[in-house]
């Protein structure tokens, strides 16, 4: 699916694709760092104020 995502906004023209995940999704986020994603803090949040941090990654194409 990942792959799938990349390639349809390849087709796209879009300059970049991001994404949000939990910090505690660790399988997760090592699956987007292995396709390229990079980690933008600058962008992460706590949705709930309960100390879960939704982190940001973004591929540039």
């Amino acid at each position: 699916m990942v792959k799938e995502c990349i390639i349809r906004t390849k087709n796209k023209g879009y300059p970049a694709i991001g994404l949000h995940t939990g910090e505690f999704m660790e399988s997760a986020i090592q699956l987007y760092t292995q396709f390229g994603f990079l980690h933008t803090p600058e962008h992460d949040f706590e949705p709930a104020n309960d100390g879960i941090i939704v982190k940001a990654y973004r591929l540039n194409m």
